[in-house]
C-alpha cells in the first residue's frame, strides 16, 4: 500500500518512478496472485476429491450388494419390498414413481416460471419488480418441511371437502403440488436472469418495424431462454428428484393424509428414509440397498448438472 502511494505521488508530480520500484510492485502482486491461485485451486481439488471418494464409497458397497443377492433382483420386475418374507428390491418400481412425480412437477413450475419472469421484466413495474424479489426470495428459504405441512394440513383438508366422500385424495397429486412450490422460486430467477440479457435496442428495433406486442414477446424475447430454459429443467428436475421430506411426508404417506388416502406412492427418497429408518443388520442386503439407492440419486444428479 505504501508503495502503491508513493509511485502514484511520483505520478502526480510528474516524475516518473523508477523501473526498480515497478518491477517490486509487480514482483509483488505476482506473488499474492500465486497465494490467490494455491487457495482456489485447493478448494477445487478438496470438491473434486469428495465427489469422488463418496462415489467410491457408493459403488464399492453396490458392488457387495450386488454380489450377496445378485444384480438381477435390482431390476426384476417383482417390486420392492425390502423387508417382506421374500425380499425384493427391484428399483424400478422406485425410478418410475420419482419420474411420475418429478416430470409433472417441473413442467407445472416452468410454465408458471415463464408467465411469471415475462411479466416481470415486460409488463411490470419496477417497484412491483422489487417486491417480487422479496417474495421470491422468502418462498426459496421456506424449509421443505414447511412445505409438507401446509400440503397436508391445508391443501389436503380443501381438496377432500371438494371432492365426493368415496373420492380418494390423490397423494401423488398432493407431492407435485409442493414440489411446484418449492421449485418455482429458483425457476423464476434463472429465467429472468435470462430475459435480462435482452437488449433494449432489440425491442425498440421491433416496435419500429411495425411488430405487435405479442410479437415482440415471441420473436425476441422468448428465444433469448433457448440457452437458458434447459439449465433451469435440469436444475429443477435434480431438485426434484433428490427431494426427500416432501415427498416421503406427503406422497409417502409416512405422516398420514386426511380421508381415506390411497397406499403410499413408491419412489427413491422415499424408500432411502424407510429403509434407513429401519434397523437393518449392518451389511445385510437390507443395509446395502441403501447405497445402490444413494448410488443411483447421484449418478442422476450428476449427469443432470
Amino acid at each position: 500500500m505504501v508503495e502503491h502511494a508513493r509511485i502514484y505521488s511520483l505520478s502526480s508530480r510528474g516524475e516518473r518512478p523508477s523501473p526498480g520500484a515497478t518491477l517490486q510492485q509487480s514482483t509483488r502482486s505476482r506473488r499474492g496472485e500465486g497465494w490467490l491461485q494455491a487457495l482456489f485451486f485447493s478448494c477445487a481439488a478438496a470438491s473434486l476429491l469428495i465427489t469422488v471418494v463418496g462415489l467410491s464409497v457408493l459403488i464399492v458397497e453396490t458392488i457387495g450388494f450386488g454380489r450377496q443377492v445378485g444384480w438381477s433382483l435390482l431390476v426384476a420386475s417383482d417390486g420392492w419390498d425390502p423387508s417382506g418374507t421374500v425380499a425384493r428390491f427391484s428399483i424400478i418400481p422406485l425410478i418410475y414413481g420419482s419420474v411420475m412425480i418429478a416430470v409433472p412437477a417441473v413442467t407445472l413450475a416452468l410454465v408458471m416460471a415463464v408467465a411469471i419472469a415475462l411479466h416481470s421484466e415486460e409488463f411490470a413495474r419496477p417497484g412491483a419488480r422489487r417486491r417480487l424479489d422479496t417474495v421470491l426470495a422468502v418462498l426459496d428459504s421456506v424449509p421443505a418441511v414447511v412445505w409438507a405441512w401446509i400440503v397436508i394440513t391445508g391443501l389436503a383438508p380443501l381438496l377432500s371437502s371438494w371432492l365426493s366422500p368415496d373420492t380418494r385424495l390423490p397423494a401423488r397429486l398432493l407431492a407435485i403440488a409442493g414440489l411446484v412450490a418449492m421449485l418455482l422460486p429458483e425457476a423464476t430467477r434463472q429465467l429472468r436472469a435470462g430475459l435480462s440479457t435482452v437488449a433494449q435496442p432489440l425491442r425498440e428495433a421491433a416496435y419500429a418495424l411495425g411488430a405487435r406486442e405479442a410479437q415482440v414477446i415471441a420473436r425476441v424475447v422468448l428465444p433469448q431462454l433457448r440457452g437458458w430454459l434447459p439449465a433451469a429443467t435440469a436444475f429443477s428436475l435434480a431438485r426434484a428428484l433428490g427431494e426427500a421430506t416432501l415427498v416421503t411426508l406427503v406422497a409417502g404417506g409416512l405422516a398420514g393424509l386426511p380421508g381415506d388416502a390411497p397406499a403410499p406412492v413408491a419412489a427413491l427418497t422415499d424408500a432411502f428414509v424407510r429403509v434407513g429408518l429401519q434397523d437393518a443388520p449392518q451389511g445385510s442386503p437390507r443395509d446395502e440397498v441403501l447405497f445402490a439407492l444413494a448410488l443411483v440419486l447421484a449418478c442422476a444428479t450428476l449427469v443432470l448438472h
